[in-house]
């Protein structure tokens, strides 16, 4: 007779069981742990693209802000370039009016001298008309000279014009790729938030995503926990119930081999019997 419980296979059954679901456990909490902290740097990732894409925010406002001053100094350019030009414009014909002055003042000078002339041929009678005339002539050299002078000054004053008009062309021009580069800037600006806003909304879908993984380990976690908690009671149960068996397999062992001793005792008395009946014939 055989028994086909081995306590100590049972024993090692559950041990084995047992250790596997420990080690279970603390690969699930160390997975656990490795989510947290993705979970943690995702949201540190979310923190930064948002944090980027305000202060692209910021600065596209900025940018608007100047692109709104160069439009301004623009405009205002555009009106010194119109009054300069207006400038010009009128300068130029004080230059020909002052020409036509200088014209008269040449032929009154012209004049006076010819009246000089004609009074010195007169004689006596033309020494009055003589000081008038140098009077005259006098008068012409002045508003000759003065002329002369307002057309230096004019010459200066449009030396002077097409300087600054020089410089409003040259800051139209720097103002222009200012303001060129200000709306690449913007457009940059606007695009670093479009990408941040993305990227924000992709790490919160991973996340969201990352958050349900650690929800379903958790779970899991828990699953393990009841089932772990159960192989304990089992061990609880199991214990006694493999000492009982032991136990068991130890008397039982003991019934055997009184059994076979008794066989053998019984196979003696057989042959012994047989012997008897034997020699009695």
């Amino acid at each position: 007779m055989e028994t086909s419980v081995d306590p100590d296979s049972l024993a090692g059954l559950v041990e084995r069981e047992r250790s596997s679901i420990a080690e279970l456990g603390d690969y699930i909490q160390t997975l656990t742990a490795g989510i947290e902290e993705m979970n943690t740097q995702a949201q540190a990732l979310t923190d930064y693209a948002l944090e980027t894409a305000d202060m692209a925010e910021r600065g596209k406002k900025i940018s608007d802000n100047v692109a709104l001053n160069v439009a301004s100094i623009t405009e205002v350019n555009q009106d010194m370039e119109r009054a300069v030009s207006i400038l010009v414009e009128h300068s130029k014909r004080i230059g020909e009016i002052v020409e036509v002055i200088g014209g008269i003042a040449d032929q009154t000078n012209l004049l006076a001298l010819n009246a000089a002339i004609e009074a010195a041929r007169s004689g006596e009678h033309g020494r009055g008309f003589a000081v008038v005339a140098e009077n005259i002539r006098e008068l012409a050299d002045q508003s000759k000279k003065s002329t002369d002078q307002i057309t230096e000054l004019i010459r200066d004053m449009q030396e002077s014009i097409d300087t600054v008009v020089s410089s409003i062309k040259q800051e139209f021009k720097v103002t222009e790729e200012i303001k060129d580069a200000v709306q690449e800037l913007i457009a940059a600006f606007d695009d670093i938030a479009r990408r941040a806003n993305e990227t924000a909304n992709m790490i919160k879908e991973l996340s969201d995503s990352i958050e349900g993984q650690a929800q379903s380990v958790q779970m899991l976690m828990d699953t393990i926990d009841g089932v772990y908690a159960i192989q304990n009671d089992i061990s609880d149960v199991m214990l006694p119930l493999v000492d009982f068996l032991s136990t068991l397999h130890s008397r039982l062992d003991e019934i055997r081999k009184g059994l076979k001793a008794l066989e053998e005792s019984i196979d003696e008395s057989r042959t012994l019997l047989e012997n008897v009946g034997s020699a009695r014939r």
